[in-house]
């Protein structure tokens, strides 16, 4: 099992459906920068906090996220594909809510050691985002 930690901003709104059974899967894409190069991940997010994320999250928002990789085989057109995401484990929201207003915030955020906000260095302005 391989467990992944990043952090980065969502390329576009979490998608939130929900199982036969039930249970909320929320879809959203990362993108993690390591100095020019930029990286997009797959998270996907279960139960409740799929739920948290679908109603938190939003396009732009920075977040820190610990994730176990999974990597799907599947057959299209006679040749195998291969499809990896990684399911959300742990998250730190290191924006504003979506549901909050400027002055304050109703969720309170853990913040994880390794990603504290304080200690989270953006390299690039909020201009230089492609989205």
């Amino acid at each position: 099992m391989l467990i992944t930690s990043g952090a980065g901003r969502l390329g576009k709104d979490p998608e939130l459906s929900y199982s036969k059974n039930g249970t909320a899967v929320c879809k959203f894409s990362v993108c993690c920068r390591a100095g020019a190069n930029s990286e997009w991940l797959t998270v996907v997010a279960f139960g409740k906090i799929g739920e948290v994320c679908a109603k938190h999250l939003y396009k732009g928002a920075l977040i820190a996220f610990t994730a176990r990789q999974e990597t799907t085989k599947y057959q299209k057109d006679g040749h195998t594909q291969y499809y990896t995401s990684f399911i959300l484990k742990d998250i730190t929201f290191l924006s504003k809510s979506r549901n909050s207003d400027s002055s304050s915030s109703d969720i309170k955020q853990d913040t994880h050691p390794q990603f504290a906000k304080d200690d989270y260095k953006d390299d690039y302005k909020d201009e230089d985002i492609p989205f």
